[in-house]
């Protein structure tokens, strides 16, 4: 037998006193009558009604006290229903959020990365070519001629390199952008853990207020009978709406692992790339400047010019070398889109299940597996499994 269901001493005795009280009342008014009036007939017949009204008036309160429960609950139960649909609402939102933006960081990712193999390739190229004619520029015998030429040359690779290098920024701002976008994407999961938490509060809340309820009908008897009923469903309300919250929290933080991981790796990978980019950049300007010095040498002294060709082809072979981070930056980032399509899979997915869905369906270990298994380099291990230490410290402090 249920808590609500089991008889109550305190209860009984509450619910009698509603028709002590005022008949007690009615047969003290009686009984002084009887003192004043003496025995007799009429006094008895006063008494007896004394007492009858005290019933009834004990009737009516109890009457009334029902019918005040019974709004009361009918209010807790609307708040409920309110608040639950306010949160179902959100969670539709945050999913129709996540699939329009993760196409969108997808296009961002494979353009940045488009651009950046292309820019580089024409990078290579140009300093290709630059060490080729400068090999035939030094073993050349027109010394006016070739000097003409390599001013030209210089300033047009110059133009070119900065121009590769102007191209380069802005794909490192949309990188950036990118990153910006992912981190917003990540607050918003915690504006609905935080009413997650704020429905299993007010689920306790109404578990109580239903449960006081449940009490007060017992204490109406058989008046309070259907309001124990409509009590009981709305603490079953409170349990269901307290297991929602429980699993979009489960939810939500495996969401947020996911993005904490995909977060990590893409300002992983601007951090290399803008590293690699701001040490290129700085190769660059040192080569230019070698060059330039090594140009107005050798319209002095073309020999010199000759002497020095071997240490300006090294340091351009060093900037060659150095722009081998596009390959790691191309590979990262094609682990990063990979990463965003199977994200964006599992929320459609979720997504397309409506009140079906469930906390089970995200299977976040695995993805966090499959993920690792994937990684070529050293880098990602290390920042993937950094981002799953500090999911796991966030999972304990919630609890």
């Amino acid at each position: 037998m249920s808590r609500s269901e089991s008889p109550n001493p305190g209860t009984q005795h509450s619910k009698a006193s509603f028709y002590i009280l005022p008949a007690s009342l009615g047969l003290i008014c009686g009984f002084s009558l009887t003192l004043m009036a003496g025995l007799n007939l009429i006094s008895i017949l006063l008494t007896i009604a004394f007492v009858i009204a005290g019933l009834l008036i004990g009737l009516f309160l109890l009457s009334k006290q029902t019918s005040e429960l019974a709004a009361n609950n009918t209010h807790w139960q609307h708040d409920e229903t309110v608040k639950l649909g306010d949160v179902t609402a959100y969670v539709t939102e945050l999913e129709r959020l996540f699939v329009q933006v993760v196409p969108i960081l997808l296009r961002q990712v494979e353009t940045s990365r488009t651009h950046t193999e292309k820019e580089v390739t024409v990078l290579t190229n140009r300093f290709a070519a630059m060490v080729e004619q400068l090999n035939s520029i030094i073993t050349g015998t027109g010394h006016g001629e070739n000097s003409r030429n390599i001013d030209t040359i210089f300033d047009e690779s110059r133009a070119a390199l900065t121009a590769v290098l102007k191209a380069l920024s802005q794909i490192q701002d949309v990188e950036h952008a990118v990153v910006d976008e992912v981190r917003k994407l990540s607050t918003h999961t915690h504006q609905l853990d935080t009413m997650a938490q704020e429905v299993r509060k007010v689920a306790e809340q109404i578990n109580l207020l239903a449960l006081n309820a449940a009490i007060e009908a017992a204490r109406a008897g058989e008046n309070g009978r259907g309001f124990a009923v409509v009590a009981d469903e709305v603490r079953k309300l409170a349990g269901f709406s307290s297991s929602t919250g429980e699993k979009i929290s489960s939810a939500i933080a495996d969401i947020n692992s996911a993005m904490s991981t995909t977060l990590k790796m893409s300002e992983s990978s601007g951090n290399t790339e803008d590293k690699t980019i701001r040490d290129a950049e700085a190769s660059i300007k040192s080569a230019l400047s070698d060059l330039q010095y090594a140009l107005n040498m050798f319209k002095n002294d073309a020999e010199m010019l000759r002497t020095n060709s071997s240490s300006i082809r090294d340091e351009i072979f060093s900037v060659l070398t150095a722009f081998q981070f596009q390959d790691r930056v191309s590979q990262m980032l094609a682990h990063v889109e990979n990463n965003l399509q199977s994200l964006q899979a599992t929320v459609e997915n979720s997504r397309q299940s409506g009140n079906e869905r469930h906390a089970n369906m995200l299977n976040v270990d695995k993805t966090l597996t499959g993920m690792e298994l994937n990684y070529t380099m050293p880098e990602e291990v290390l920042n993937h499994t950094a981002s799953s230490a500090v999911s796991q410290s966030r999972k304990r402090k919630q609890r």
